[in-house]
């Protein structure tokens, strides 16, 4: 289960890293209202959408541009349907998703660890951890029938 998970975990790196791989992207984004002056909403909820004239998705970082100096890369310009989705895009950017793997590498670790101490306490415990940390991927094709929760009637 646990090589199963970290394989997993490394799919979902490969995917955020590929999704800043070039130099013209970022791994930071942030929602602006487009205006005359680009204005930076923070987790732009419906009441905030509602107010602003058209959102863009970019990046907090700027890269250079040949005529205009740095310039953030939009991943969603203009935006106008405002749903509540919005801030969950940008929430889940890049560099939070690589940062989310690495810490779930680090929690399958130390159930890998636990999981070799004579304590069965902590065994079960460990072994507990990492059934939870699996059902993400139960909508896999490979993913292992045995590993899902039993149902109780």
């Amino acid at each position: 289960m646990a090589t199963y998970l970290l394989e997993r975990i490394a799919e979902d790196e490969q995917i955020a890293r590929a999704a800043c791989a070039r130099d013209d992207v970022a791994e930071h984004w942030q929602w602006v209202v487009s205006t005359a002056i680009d204005q930076v909403v923070h987790d732009v909820g419906r009441e905030d959408a509602d107010q602003a004239e058209c959102l863009s998705l970019c990046s907090v970082e700027t890269h250079p541009t040949e005529f205009d100096g740095p310039l953030p890369t939009f991943a969603l310009r203009h935006v106008n349907d405002h749903t509540v989705a919005l801030p969950h895009i940008a929430r889940h950017d890049p560099a939070r998703v690589i940062a989310e793997c690495e810490t779930k590498r680090r929690v399958v670790q130390l159930c890998r660890d636990a999981s070799e101490l004579d304590d069965w306490v902590t065994t079960a415990l460990a072994e507990e951890m990492l059934l939870h940390l699996v059902q993400v991927y139960t909508d896999r094709p490979d993913f292992p029938p045995e590993w899902l929760p039993e149902v109780a009637w």
